[in-house]
């Protein structure tokens, strides 16, 4: 673990987003992590967690934002969501680990109506993840105005990464 934070730390980033993590409870990772606290943490349909990490000096200002309890018929939340301020700007930033299969893609597409719902027309929104999304299921998550990084960045189908790789 000592080799994973210390590349992890060597980036610097402001906002640390892990799926499928080993669940040690957040102090473990505040302490593998120096500097960042974890404004929540998630189940998902593995058995390891989903945890959201900030900078030590951001998460005074963020604002974590309370959504519902139990998404899923198993009883996972899924996702951890919270405002934070940037230079003045107001940026929603979510951690996700959306349902499973082809089964799921109502259930992933409800959810991320839900984390939209709480965020102001005004905001950025950054949602890191594993959405487990189809390719099929691109069109519906663009009409609700989002656009994939990876489509963005122009596609190169060497760094497909992001929805559906």
């Amino acid at each position: 673990m000592e080799t994973f934070s210390q590349a992890l730390l060597e980036h610097d980033p402001d906002v640390i987003c892990l799926q499928e993590a080993i669940h040690d409870g957040e102090s473990f990772y505040e302490t593998l992590l120096p500097g960042y606290i974890c404004l929540g943490k998630a189940s998902a349909h593995v058995e390891y967690a989903m945890l959201f990490l900030v900078r030590e000096s951001l998460a005074a200002r963020a604002n974590p934002i309370k959504l519902a309890d139990s998404w899923d018929p198993y009883g996972y939340k899924h996702v951890v969501l919270a405002c934070l301020q940037f230079a003045g700007d107001s940026v929603v930033i979510g951690s996700c680990h959306l349902a499973p299969f082809t089964a799921g893609s109502s259930e992933r597409l409800n959810k991320m109506k839900e984390m939209l719902s709480h965020c102001h027309p005004e905001d950025k929104l950054l949602i890191a993840g594993d959405y487990n999304m189809r390719q099929a299921e691109d069109g519906d998550f663009e009409t609700l105005g989002l656009s994939e990084a990876w489509k963005e960045a122009g596609s190169d189908k060497e760094k497909k990464f992001t929805f559906d790789s």
